[in-house]
């Protein structure tokens, strides 16, 4: 391959954008529209001429043809935008700590195990703070009665959210007496104990593999806030399927505050509480 020395600097044009655009979409189901194109030329310019490619025309031609998935990855990576932190979104968080751990409550009396699926958990903070949450409400829990599966497309999302070590910003949110029991403070770091990790379990899941994500079943409750907006409505009807058929009967269903399901009254019933609106199999 060539090497163009200010390849950083190197325009991304319409055609090339339009065809990462579509590869991204076929892959993983994220659209991005026209406006996203100076996004993914300034994110994604240096990791171009970091791999020595002389244009962003080339870099798409070794991933299209090469067959590099570790590559194909990186380029997901860089894409996607992973910016979260713990107990965000509280009309979401009021809803799981009034409606869906008293539910819990009630599923672990009949012997049953509660299970929470963190669907495009980033590097963590939603499945660690739904854990603590639970810890907190219900004393006595333990991985036999309840479980959260934290799932990602990016591996080093996923890495990170194995390490539980998280910045002063990504515990902003957090209250003082979740930080005393459940973290620990090291360095400048925030690490979350052990007690919290067992509890969460991290996988890698592409949401528009029906056979990845057929892998999760027996799901009492699903969180997946802040991604269905990268999505088409292709896309989201085919994820809001395959989340129905994760759920239990009468399961949950949460998106993020400006998200909502669309045509799938067939699926699902619509309840609110208070800002947060949310959904259960029927």
């Amino acid at each position: 391959m060539s090497v163009l020395v200010n390849t950083e600097n190197a325009k991304l044009s319409d055609y090339t954008f339009v065809l990462l655009r579509d590869h991204i979409h076929d892959k993983i189901g994220i659209y991005l529209n026209d406006g996203k194109k100076y996004l993914v030329e300034s994110r994604l310019g240096g990791r171009v001429a970091q791999k020595g490619f002389g244009s962003f025309e080339e870099y798409y031609q070794y991933i299209k043809r090469s067959g590099d998935f570790k590559e194909e990855n990186a380029l997901f990576d860089t894409i996607t935008t992973n910016e979260t932190y713990f107990f965000r979104d509280s009309p979401q968080m009021d809803f799981y700590e009034k409606v869906a751990i008293p539910h819990m409550r009630e599923i672990i009396k009949k012997e049953a195990k509660f299970r929470v699926w963190s669907a495009g958990c980033s590097t963590g903070e939603e499945p660690y703070t739904l854990a603590v949450l639970a810890m907190s409400a219900v004393p006595g829990l333990n991985r036999l009665k309840f479980e959260v599966l934290g799932t990602d497309i990016s591996s080093s999302c996923l890495s990170q959210a194995k390490a539980g070590s998280y910045s002063a910003y990504a515990i902003k949110n957090a209250p003082e007496k979740y930080l005393n029991r459940f973290f620990i403070k090291k360095d400048g770091t925030y690490l979350i104990n052990m007690e919290v990790r067992e509890m969460v379990r991290f996988e890698k899941v592409n949401l528009v593999d029906p056979l990845s994500m057929g892998r999760a079943k027996g799901i009492n409750l699903i969180f997946c806030k802040n991604v269905f907006i990268y999505f088409s409505d292709e896309k989201r009807a085919k994820i809001a399927q395959s989340f129905h058929d994760s759920l239990v009967p009468g399961g949950f269903l949460v998106l993020g505050p400006s998200e909502y399901l669309k045509d799938c009254g067939h699926l699902f019933s619509t309840h609110k509480l208070g800002q947060c609106v949310y959904y259960r199999k029927l």
